[in-house]
């Protein structure tokens, strides 16, 4: 049974996932309302083995990766809308979020497996780091559905927010690059 706490705890989650899902499916940013520094490219380990794409071939490929970026957001945003409105145990949910983290995971390394050209640089940052802190986003919320412990929520926004950010900034560049490139 959820405790007062619990509900709004939740109820407060869903709210910002909900708000946040804009951010994430409406992509149309406008210049200048990312964050306000990026990671630089060094920060980030790319495997050893892996290779490097053309322009456009890497265009695309961050097109499809940021896809799966939505549908991952969106399919962890359902999963919490239903264990909300009680339609989903919280194991049922535990279980339905640790396979979108696993799937997240495997993003991530496909993304590692390809070296951007010098021109998505920035923009395979901030797509990295939004997957990673997605990542994170998952464990938190699969760990909270595992323990009810709110200390687990408290992260999850905290990565979510982080996850939107980089998502929003990876987007804005890449939507730079096309018009430039293009």
């Amino acid at each position: 049974m959820l405790t007062k706490i619990t509900a709004a705890v939740l109820l407060f989650a869903l709210f910002g996932i909900v708000w946040t899902s804009d951010a994430v499916n409406g992509a149309n940013i406008s210049a200048g309302t990312g964050p306000l520094g990026q990671a630089p490219v060094s920060h980030l380990n790319l495997s050893s083995g892996a290779t490097m794409m053309n322009e456009s071939s890497y265009k695309n490929f961050l097109n499809m990766v940021q896809g799966i970026y939505r549908e991952d957001f969106n399919y962890s945003g359902s999963i919490l809308e239903n264990y909300v409105n009680k339609t989903i145990s919280s194991r049922d949910a535990m279980v339905a979020t640790t396979s979108i983290f696993m799937l997240t995971s495997h993003s991530i390394a496909l993304l590692e497996t390809n070296r951007p050209p010098k021109i998505y640089e920035n923009v395979y940052n901030n797509t990295l780091l939004s997957m990673v802190y997605l990542r994170a986003f998952l464990w938190n919320m699969s760990k909270f559905y595992e323990t009810n412990k709110n200390f687990y929520l408290v992260q999850a926004r905290k990565n979510l927010n982080d996850s939107v950010l980089y998502y929003k900034t990876g987007q804005e560049e890449l939507a730079t690059r096309d018009g430039s490139r293009d």
